[in-house]
C-alpha cells in the first residue's frame, strides 16, 4: 500500500468544501486612499471565499476590487472594467477561487476591511488569473 499521496490541486472539489483557515487584513482605523496605486493581496493558499466590507458613509467612497493589476486599469463607465465596486457602507462576499486580489480606493481615504477563506491548495499550484491565459473577463489581453 503507497503512502505517497498527491497533494491538492486547484480543481479538487473537495479543498473548496472544507471550512476555509482564516486569512483577514484591511485598514478600518485610519482608512486608506489607494486612488493613485493599487494594492496586491497575495494569498499563501487559493480562497474559497472573499468578504470585503466598505465602512465608509459618502457616496463616493469606492473601493474597486480585481483579480489582476490589469483589472485595476479600466475607466468606470467605458465598458472596459474588469473590476467591480464595493459602494460605501456596503459589504460583499464572493464565492470565487483565486491566489490574490488588487484593490484600488476613489479620490478618497477608504476604511475597509477584508476576510478570506483559504483552502489548503498552495497558490504556487494555482493558475495565474489574466485574459492572456485564457481567463477573460479579470484583465490582460482577451481571448
Amino acid at each position: 500500500m503507497s503512502l505517497n499521496h498527491p497533494k491538492a490541486g486547484p480543481n479538487l472539489v473537495g479543498a473548496y468544501q472544507l471550512s476555509g483557515i482564516p486569512f483577514v487584513t484591511g485598514s478600518v482605523v485610519a482608512g486608506e486612499n489607494l486612488s493613485s496605486v493599487q494594492k496586491e493581496f497575495p494569498f499563501p493558499f487559493a480562497t474559497r471565499f472573499i468578504t470585503l466590507v466598505n465602512y465608509n458613509s459618502a457616496d463616493t467612497e469606492n473601493l474597486h476590487v480585481a483579480f489582476s493589476a490589469e483589472g485595476l486599469s479600466g475607466t468606470p463607465g467605458s465598458g472596459q472594467t474588469n473590476f467591480f465596486v464595493v459602494k460605501s457602507n456596503s459589504d460583499v462576499t464572493l464565492d470565487v477561487r483565486c491566489k490574490s486580489v488588487f484593490i484600488s480606493t476613489t479620490n478618497d481615504t477608504v476604511k475597509w476591511s477584508m476576510c478570506a477563506g483559504l483552502t489548503p491548495i498552495a497558490s504556487a499550484d494555482f493558475p495565474v488569473l489574466t485574459g492572456s491565459n485564457g481567463f477573460a473577463g479579470v484583465g490582460g489581453a482577451s481571448v
